[in-house]
């Protein structure tokens, strides 16, 4: 259990918002991982699996039609419908195969994750 708090506390970068009836039940967050598709990254056990995990496989049709995800050491994070469709675009513009490391500003909303925006992870 420490372990998964540990995990979840360097994970995730939680900013301050107010209290109101708006923000319950959401938290805002900036996290870094490794994007694949649910098909295929509901299999993985390491981030060195996501880490190979190629963008032409995340593109196949059955993969992109699984949905998308992030891959935070060993936890997997489901992206809502739209960021499913800007994750489908943003593999569409990289050059490289594997190692899709990028970080995603959002917010979670019970275990799904609210896409802002996604860019590459420096």
């Amino acid at each position: 259990m420490m372990k998964f708090f540990l995990s979840a506390l360097l994970a995730f970068v939680v900013f301050s918002g107010s209290s109101s009836a708006q923000n319950a039940g959401s938290t805002k967050a900036s996290m870094t991982g490794y994007l694949t598709d649910v098909k295929c990254g509901s299999g993985f056990k390491t981030d060195a699996d996501a880490q190979a995990h190629t963008r032409a496989c995340a593109l196949m049709p059955a993969c992109a039609k699984s949905g998308y995800a992030l891959f935070i050491d060993g936890k997997f994070i489901k992206l809502d419908v739209a960021g499913n469709k800007k994750a489908k675009a943003y593999l569409k513009t990289l050059k490289d195969e594997k190692n899709l490391k990028v970080e995603i500003q959002g917010e979670m909303k019970g275990d799904v994750l609210t896409v802002a925006q996604i860019k590459t992870a420096m």
